[in-house]
């Protein structure tokens, strides 16, 4: 006679886990955002936002055209799977992931232009600040703040989850939790960032350094 296979009766008990405490269950339910996905994502969007700060090469001129059209053309189906598996989870009346994919990009380039603001801030306001080289490379209140005006995009959408998932991954990476649905004017700064919580309700106004 063979031994049991342990293996077997666990799976029998995790079964009855899953039966007992459901609410921390997602079976038979839409397709989630996915959290690795959503994370590569922000990055290379990220890679946009700040081109040449994130390759770990030098990037010539010349080559702008071509990459930034290769990347958008990576990231845009990969944005509107994401975006879609959002909506199914909780759909928005009129919007379609396509659309909502095509908005978000168009956003890239005034969230470049208030991040330019949070970077001149940022070397303004800080007296150790070399350069704004080193203020994009090595502060990590830009990369916070970048990602939450991304996500505020969506937020501003009433895209579910997603925005929360990008600045919690912000947040995982600088110890700075800024909720995307916070509303923060431009030239913003946060200074010795670690552990700063900016809430949903949170009205921030421009030229502010916390």
């Amino acid at each position: 006679m063979s031994a049991p296979d342990p293996l077997s009766a666990l799976t029998d008990a995790l079964l009855d886990s899953y039966a007992e405490c459901g609410g921390i269950n997602h079976i038979d339910g839409v397709n989630l955002p996915s959290k690795p996905v959503v994370a590569a994502l922000t990055e290379e969007i990220l890679h946009l936002l700040f081109p040449g700060f994130y390759a770990g090469r030098p990037i010539c001129g010349k080559e702008m055209p071509g990459l930034v059209l290769e990347t958008l053309r990576d990231l845009r189906p990969k944005l509107v799977e994401e975006i879609g598996k959002s909506l199914d989870f909780a759909p928005v009346p009129g919007l379609t992931a396509e659309g909502e994919a095509d908005f978000f990009l168009a956003q890239l380039i005034p969230v470049r232009t208030i991040l330019q603001t949070d970077v001149e801030a940022a070397h303004a306001g800080d007296p150790a600040a070399g350069s704004t080289e080193e203020v994009i490379l090595s502060y990590p209140c830009i990369e916070a703040i970048a990602v939450y005006r991304l996500a505020n995009v969506l937020y501003r959408r009433q895209i579910a989850l997603l925005p929360r998932m990008m600045t919690e991954w912000a947040h995982s990476r600088t110890g700075i939790d800024i909720h995307p649905g916070a509303t923060i004017g431009s030239h913003f700064f946060i200074d010795h960032g670690t552990g700063v919580v900016i809430g949903e309700t949170c009205e921030i106004g421009r030229n502010v350094k916390v």
